[in-house]
């Protein structure tokens, strides 16, 4: 299992080699690993998206943060709809604003 460094080193080698449905799963799942490893989510990779929504309840700040993420990692993941470099920009946002980048890493893609 990744832990959330893993997952966001992964999303900036898929974006760097222009590969963004890739960028855009690794992302999603670095945020989810974060949330697990501050304890706010228990770690269960059989839980569903939405699932993992709902169960940040209690956490409201997170649950706002994440509740976009998943919608554009719906959309390009299971939707199969296809990624741009606009969607990576996105998910790195809410990879920053989550604590799992820091907004003055290198910008990796170019789009």
């Amino acid at each position: 299992m990744n832990d959330s460094r893993e997952w966001a080193r992964d999303a900036l080698a898929a974006a760097e080699r222009g590969d963004y449905r890739e960028a855009v799963h690794c992302a999603y799942w670095a945020a989810i690993a974060s949330l697990e490893t501050r304890g706010v989510l228990k770690s269960d990779r059989a839980r569903t998206p939405r699932e993992s929504l709902r169960l940040l309840d209690p956490h409201p700040r997170e649950q706002k943060l994440l509740r976009e993420f998943t919608l554009l990692f719906e959309l390009v993941w299971y939707g199969y709809r296809p990624a741009s470099g606009k969607d990576w920009s996105n998910a790195r946002s809410h990879l920053e604003n989550m604590g799992c980048l820091t907004p003055s890493t290198v910008a990796t893609a170019n789009f």
